[in-house]
């Protein structure tokens, strides 16, 4: 049996002043869930309109990685996100593969999910670029890159998640939180300052992620009060709290600052 993998990512569309020439990327929009043993495959295009002025593109699967911004990065995995990888069992053909108007060209993700892969969400980034194009020192480059975010299904899905860190101030509230589950989700993070006397004095939230937070990576939201005015001399104390997209309360931390 073969289904399409669905990739959450990207289509990238730029105009090259230089040639007149522009690129696209076409490729699904969704998440897959996967069954031990199910063969997959998927075509990612490629193609050229405008003058005619072919071009190389240059393709790659690579770990999930993250930054603390949300930013999806391709990179080798990490001894801790090795369990949740899919890129020991997908392969991306071919590397290189010349387009052209009326030609584009064609990757192939394929694969077979192993028999004991496990539960959970497996995953891996495509990046697929073109070399930089101008004149000059300044040339343009195209990229787009694609999620695979696989659910193993029938599985326990753990979606759980810890603040790691949490540093606050007056004016501001950075949180870390880590996905310490094994499948993907979303969270959202609120703070509260209270003072001495236990009182609220203001609070504030960061609203949903806009990426699904993968497994063994973390998310920085940052958080900042609105007061009226400025505090008063003393102990003050902030409660953060991190929720999952459902409303479940993931993880709450408190710390104290002085003024």
């Amino acid at each position: 049996m073969r289904s399409t993998i669905l990739i959450l990512g990207l289509s990238i569309f730029l105009v090259l002043s230089t040639t007149g020439s522009s690129l696209t990327f076409a490729g699904s929009l969704l998440k897959k869930e996967v069954v031990p043993g199910e063969d997959i495959y998927h075509e990612i295009t490629v193609r050229l309109s405008g003058d005619e002025f072919p071009m190389e593109a240059v393709g790659g699967l690579y770990g999930h990685g993250m930054g603390l911004d949300g930013a999806r990065i391709p990179r080798e995995d990490t001894d801790e996100m090795k369990p949740y990888s899919a890129v020991g069992f997908l392969k991306l053909t071919p590397e290189r593969a010349q387009i052209e108007v009326g030609k584009p060209a064609v990757f192939v993700l394929e694969g077979k999910v192993p028999e004991d892969v496990g539960s959970g969400g497996r995953y891996a980034l495509v990046e697929i670029h073109t070399p930089p194009q101008g004149e000059g020192q300044v040339g343009v480059a195209l990229a787009t890159i694609a999620p695979i975010m696989l659910t193993i299904s029938g599985t326990e899905l753990v979606e759980t998640g810890e603040i790691t860190d949490l540093t606050v101030s007056a004016d501001e509230v950075l949180v870390i939180f880590k996905n310490t589950g094994n499948h993907h989700f979303r969270a959202s993070a609120e703070a509260t300052l209270l003072n001495d006397q236990g009182e609220i004095i203001a609070s504030t939230e960061a609203p949903l992620t806009y990426n699904s937070l993968i497994p063994t990576t973390s998310w920085l939201f940052e958080m900042s009060f609105d007061l009226e005015e400025d505090l008063a001399p003393g102990t003050y104390t902030v409660e953060a709290t991190v929720t999952h997209e459902d409303g479940t309360v993931l993880d709450t931390e408190e710390t104290t600052f002085e003024v």
